[in-house]
């Protein structure tokens, strides 16, 4: 696990850390607040963020009528820890235990490809940048004769000057990267190196929850569903044989027609292993498509006329509902 917090007067966050911020299925709102609370506690050198006033959220966007749901839901996937008495908040770094899926459109390779090709390009020499940078913002400066590197310092005005004294940030960014050989970071295949087994484990075990998700018939309780969607996989079940039994469960429930609130939360479904009661297509497959289909005649017709054609009392008078 990578320390997310560089000591120092400004704000360094592990590029790992970042990944996983990237890679996660957070909101907007919920980025917002993390780089809320990364200004005020490490920002400021510190552990913790102390915001007295939930109001004051409102600096990053997010007002009073969301702030309490959404620092509940991160406290709940373990991104945050939230001292209510106090109201201070500390980031959680070990992303490891973080119970968020990962966005849908990830791609651990193309996001591999993207920074190798950024390393290999960050190679040009840091009087470069400076004076890409002054040129930018001073369009005089631009106009100048070229100069040696040691006068490009000389030259600059006191906004050039605020932004050299960033220079070290943009280069704590490029190079800061846990394990990483510095000599030969650019030339090595990334994916090798940010890939690590657990992080393989959480894309695949993340992946195949959505999956699973996406199919199941009731979509309620998803955090819950999560948690016992994990347990399954690190208990040895296959993820394919438990998305397999939610398609299985899904059709059951489409060809019986059953209403939403009798249709299982997945927390249950997960739960004892019931959902293995549906690995060869469910229940009632045959048996119950077979009287259903028995009872229902053609196509159209209601269950009760099977009533009629069997039942000797069948004359009795019955109501439109049903009821004798």
């Amino acid at each position: 696990m990578a320390s997310s917090r560089h000591r120092g007067g400004f704000i360094g966050i592990a590029n790992q850390v970042w990944d996983e911020v990237l890679r996660r299925d957070f909101s907007k709102r919920q980025k917002d607040i993390l780089m809320f609370l990364w200004r005020l506690s490490y920002g400021c050198n510190q552990e913790v963020a102390i915001v007295p006033l939930l109001k004051d959220f409102s600096f990053c966007g997010v007002g009073k009528t969301n702030i309490t749901s959404e620092l509940a839901y991160l406290e709940q996937c373990k991104v945050i820890q939230w001292d209510r008495e106090n109201n201070q908040f500390r980031f959680e770094s070990n992303f490891e235990i973080w119970e968020l899926i990962q966005v849908r459109k990830w791609d651990d390779d193309r996001f591999s490809e993207l920074i190798h090709l950024n390393l290999k390009n960050s190679k040009q020499t840091p009087a470069k940048v400076i004076e890409l940078i002054t040129d930018h913002h001073n369009p005089e400066l631009s106009k100048q004769e070229p100069k040696q590197e040691g006068e490009v310092i000389k030259t600059i005005t006191e906004t050039e000057k605020r932004l050299l004294k960033q220079e070290p940030m943009v280069i704590e960014t490029r190079t800061e990267t846990t394990g990483f050989p510095s000599q030969d970071a650019a030339s090595e295949p990334l994916k090798d190196i940010l890939k690590t087994v657990k992080i393989k484990d959480i894309n695949i075990c993340s992946s195949a929850f959505a999956e699973f998700w996406n199919i199941y018939p009731r979509k309620i309780g998803k955090q819950d569903a999560l948690k016992t969607f994990q347990k399954r996989v690190k208990e040895g079940e296959d993820p394919q044989a438990i998305i397999q039994c939610a398609k299985h469960y899904r059709e059951e429930c489409e060809r019986l027609r059953t209403e939403p609130q009798y249709v299982k939360h997945a927390k249950t479904f997960l739960n004892g292993e019931r959902y293995k009661d549906y690995l060869e297509g469910g229940i009632t497959s045959e048996k119950g498509k077979g009287f259903r289909s028995m009872a229902a005649g053609s196509e159209g017709e209601s269950e009760y006329a099977f009533l009629d054609r069997t039942d000797p009392c069948s004359r009795i008078t019955r109501s439109g509902d049903g009821v004798f």
